[in-house]
């Protein structure tokens, strides 16, 4: 892991982390820092001297892949175990304790979200049905258990509170639950398999990413409002910001370049493109592109601006 400063790009630090790194999450104060190693043993980090402050070691049936900070920053989550049964485990953030685990009969965790709130989990699992399960994450209770659909899930979206729950599948079906009650709401088809969901709270809105364009659909109703399509296909990744919208991938038509395209959430405006490196000749799955961030739009830059949106 190595920590950068977000306003002039100069490099501070890498920590010194043995194992290769699955995931990491700042905490909200900008001090440390939430890593989980390949060795599944995650760890909590002093983001200024880059000392290891803690490690969070689960049992020996736990495999957790992905780790969250949640609101607050008192308490850390580990997840998506290889094994089947347990779906998360939190953490005091201050001792590296044990609070309690997530634990149901079920397959092996896809995928995991947590509410913006950050008091819910959402997991998805593989197995009969692909269920999707919420979880109230400070008493460690299974509140809701929802059969999905036969389709293989790729993707998934919460909403605060977890009022909302979104799947995306291979087969290019989008399929929007109630949290709460587990009853079906609505479901729409893009044809396309899902590469990624996003909730659009402020604007009661939900995007729906493929490989070469973003579905956008009330999310309360499930209609349809635009699609945007990128100039080719490949995208991987994707991230939505309060009015900047931006995929990441490497489009067959720049010829082995990975690169980014920018949307203005606000008109549906393909804003700009950026094309970056070269990597066709790259052979290792780690230099390409892996994800993408839209910060907080702050003063609005003039559209053309090179800083818009501050991607």
């Amino acid at each position: 892991v190595e920590i950068w400063n977000a306003h002039s790009g100069e490099f501070l630090r890498r920590l010194d982390e043995t194992s290769k790194v699955l995931d990491a999450q700042v905490f909200p104060d900008g001090e440390r820092v939430a890593t989980i190693g390949s060795d599944h043993v995650g760890a909590i980090w002093n983001a200024t001297s880059g000392e290891r402050l803690l490690v969070m070691v689960p049992g020996d049936d736990a495999k957790p892949r992905a780790v969250r900070v949640l609101a607050g920053g008192a308490h850390v989550l580990t997840g998506m175990s290889e094994g089947p049964a347990l779906h998360g485990s939190v953490w005091s953030a201050a001792s590296g304790s044990l609070v309690h685990s997530l634990r149901a009969t079920s397959g092996p965790v896809l995928f995991l979200e947590v509410s913006p709130c950050g008091l819910k989990l959402v997991t998805v699992t593989q197995g009969f049905n692909n269920s999707c399960f919420v979880w109230d994450i400070l008493t460690g209770v299974l509140e809701q258990r929802i059969s999905g659909e036969v389709d293989r899930p790729t993707s998934v979206a919460v909403s605060a509170g977890a009022s909302a729950v979104v799947m995306g599948t291979t087969r290019g079906a989008v399929h929007c639950y109630d949290g709460g009650t587990g009853d079906w709401r609505w479901s729409d088809a893009i044809g396309k398999p899902v590469v990624a969901l996003a909730l659009l709270p402020l604007r009661d809105g939900l995007i729906a990413m493929t490989a070469d364009a973003l579905t956008v659909f009330q999310a309360s109703s499930g209609a349809l409002v635009t699609t945007l399509t990128a100039p080719g296909a490949g995208l991987s990744r994707f991230s939505a910001g309060d009015r900047y919208w931006a995929a990441c991938g490497t489009p067959p038509e720049w010829r082995g370049r990975q690169g980014m395209y920018i949307w203005d959430g606000f008109t549906g405006r393909l804003v700009t493109t950026w094309v970056g490196a070269d990597v066709s000749n790259v052979s290792e799955p780690e230099a390409l592109p892996c994800a993408v961030a839209v910060g907080p739009p702050g003063p609005l830059p003039p559209v053309g601006h090179p800083d818009v949106g501050k991607v």
